[in-house]
């Protein structure tokens, strides 16, 4: 976890709070050095590259969940089947469900128990049901198995999460509210989606319509040269990728809270400490994606749902090697006005890539004979 970026994230946001941008600066924080120097974003050709929006007021958009659902990932966010889950299982059948899970999690925190006693403690806990007292008066009697604090703080995890999901759905903590929150995170967060390579042919072919499109470059190599920049890294992060998505939510609340938090009595030692699991939990949720994307290696900016604001500075402006004329002197126009540079795409047969050169009067006149 202390290479965790969601967490240094989190982190990263609650100590520097009260700041300055000067005094973020002079403190260097290791977490700024993890941020590509460069971010991309691929547009479509004609209307829907929104040039006007994009390059001329230099915006950008958060589109909910559910817009994402649309453009590649059925599995965006919480899908039907975890919301069914959780709200209509109660803790011992929800508890069953991710066994092999909660086994997994325990076996990686105790690395020398036995199948058999990680199998024990699992029945153990269904028995007790989540009563935390009564099960590790029992499982202190287990010959042979080694109990210490770290492991007074899985059960401790477990009991808690598996309890509040058991008992608080429908009331009115913060457990709850948060918890009603995520299931209706679709419609209601917001994704800008950058990655971190102009080659990407799959990118430039499914969100570029296959070159006649263009692609911004913004620049992140000075990431505290403004507040307003400081503002949206807070909101940045990278994507992971697994294979079974619909799942992983549960295991990383599990890692999140065990690494995270100091249970003393059953819960939390203080809100901020929830609170940050919460936030974890629900941003790592957020930003995993199906393990066959994982070759757009893409970064998020997460805020409200279909939310318009200015996005980080233009360092390059990447046009299809395909574009059509009308969608290249558009583009031209805004780059002239604002300074920013204007490149090309080109395929190196030899490497078999994606590369961008300069644009030459050649390129000027072809692009000129396209509708």
């Amino acid at each position: 976890m202390e290479n965790d970026y969601y967490l240094e994230s989190i982190r990263f946001t609650k100590e520097t709070a009260k700041m300055s941008t000067s005094d973020i600066k002079l403190a260097d924080y290791d977490f700024l050095h993890r941020i590509p120097t460069h971010l991309y974003k691929f547009r479509k050709k004609g209307k829907e590259g929104r040039i006007n929006f994009y390059l001329g007021d230099r915006a950008i958009y958060t589109a909910s969940l559910t817009k994402q659902k649309e453009l590649g990932d059925e599995f965006e966010g919480i899908t039907p089947a975890t919301k069914r889950r959780i709200l209509d299982s109660d803790a011992e059948s929800l508890c069953k469900y991710y066994k092999e899970d909660i086994k997994n999690i325990i076996k990686n925190h105790l690395p020398n128990s036995t199948e058999s006693q990680i199998e024990t403690v699992f029945n153990v806990l269904l028995e007790e049901e989540f009563d935390e007292k009564a099960i590790i008066r029992r499982l202190k009697t287990i010959e042979g198995f080694k109990y210490d604090k770290r492991f007074e703080r899985i059960i401790s995890a477990i009991v808690y999460l598996f309890y509040k999901i058991g008992n608080e759905l429908n009331g009115n903590s913060d457990f709850a509210k948060g918890m009603r929150m995520l299931m209706d995170i679709n419609d209601n967060m917001g994704v800008f989606c950058m990655c971190d390579s102009y080659k990407n042919q799959n990118l430039w072919i499914n969100f570029a319509d296959n070159f006649e499109g263009y692609c911004i470059e913004y620049d992140f190599s000075n990431p505290c040269r403004s507040s307003k920049l400081i503002k949206l890294i807070k909101a940045l992060y990278p994507v992971c990728y697994c294979n079974n998505k619909d799942d992983d939510w549960i295991k990383s609340l599990f890692e999140s809270t065990i690494e995270c938090i100091d249970f003393s009595n059953g819960g939390p030692s203080n809100i901020d400490d929830a609170a940050s699991i919460f936030n974890h939990w629900c941003i790592k949720t957020i930003c995993t994606k199906g393990l066959f994307l994982r070759e757009e290696h893409e970064w998020r900016i997460l805020s409200s749902a279909n939310q318009a604001f200015t996005g980080p500075l233009i360092s390059t402006v990447i046009v299809g090697h395909k574009i059509n004329r009308i969608d290249f002197h558009l583009i031209k126009q805004y780059c002239d006005k604002n300074d920013y540079p204007m490149k090309i795409t080109d395929v190196d047969y030899e490497k078999k890539e994606i590369i961008i050169r300069e644009i030459t009067e050649n390129d000027i006149n072809l692009i000129n004979l396209r509708d």
